[in-house]
């Protein structure tokens, strides 16, 4: 496997954010890398998992810990709290336990590697439990809706990790509601955990017509004339 170099790319939130549009597939080859090393993974992971070379695999891990240097310090420090403390907290005092990190500093009785096991469920757990976000975000947004006037013209479809799905009425007013208030909830990060004065959250609305097939992206500010103009350029590239 070969390393394609974005030498484009700065270490900028803007920057770093756009490689979902402008390197859509390098971005969706990476997550596998990311995601083994988010958990505590080595470059020995990636020689085994991804098939990258040494070298290759090397430069990977090296860039990944230079990028994501604050976050994993910051996750270090919660997995040495928990050996003492024998859980870690997640998104909104979430705890989970790790007995056996504790266990590990109080008499050593365990094995090294059945403690680095604990430590890597634990961090990850801590990491993913963010993705209560959503769940909060849907919570503000629904709330929204039923003291608006589209309260029965915004439906709840469905949850996942990363992502909200609703079915809304082919109505421009109604779109653009949308767009505003939920991008409003996506952006909340009022938790000293999360905040950060560079660094926010966010999140954009896609269209899907008629089918999931077919995705329209939204900016997070629009107007009815440019949301026309979205729609209408995107039927005319999709009709033979």
């Amino acid at each position: 496997m070969q390393i394609e170099p974005i030498s484009e790319i700065e270490y900028r939130v803007g920057l770093i954010n756009s490689i979902g549009d402008s390197h859509k597939k390098l971005r969706q080859a990476s997550k596998p890398c990311t995601f083994a090393l988010q958990y505590q993974g080595t470059f020995l992971t990636l020689i085994n998992s991804a098939g990258f070379s040494e070298e290759e695999a090397k430069e990977i891990e090296h860039n990944y810990h230079k990028a994501y240097y604050e976050s994993k310090k910051w996750l270090e420090s919660e997995i040495a709290k928990a050996t003492s403390t024998g859980f870690v907290v997640g998104a909104f005092g979430l705890k989970i336990r790790t007995p056996i990190l504790q266990q590990s500093i109080v008499n050593g009785s365990r094995a090294l590697s059945v403690v680095k096991a604990e430590a890597r469920t634990a961090g990850n757990a801590i990491q993913q439990s963010w993705c209560l976000l959503n769940n909060r975000a849907h919570s503000e947004f629904m709330e929204k809706v039923r003291n608006s006037p589209y309260a029965l013209r915004i439906r709840p479809c469905a949850l996942i990790h990363d992502a909200l799905y609703f079915l809304v009425d082919n109505d421009p007013e109604v779109v653009l509601w949308v767009n505003r208030e939920l991008i409003k909830c996506m952006e909340w990060n009022d938790h000293p955990a999360i905040y950060h004065e560079d660094v926010g959250l966010g999140g954009e609305l896609s269209l899907f017509v008629p089918n999931w097939a077919n995705e329209i992206k939204l900016p997070n500010s629009l107007n009815e004339t440019t949301l026309s103009s979205i729609v209408n350029h995107y039927e005319e590239s999709v009709t033979p």
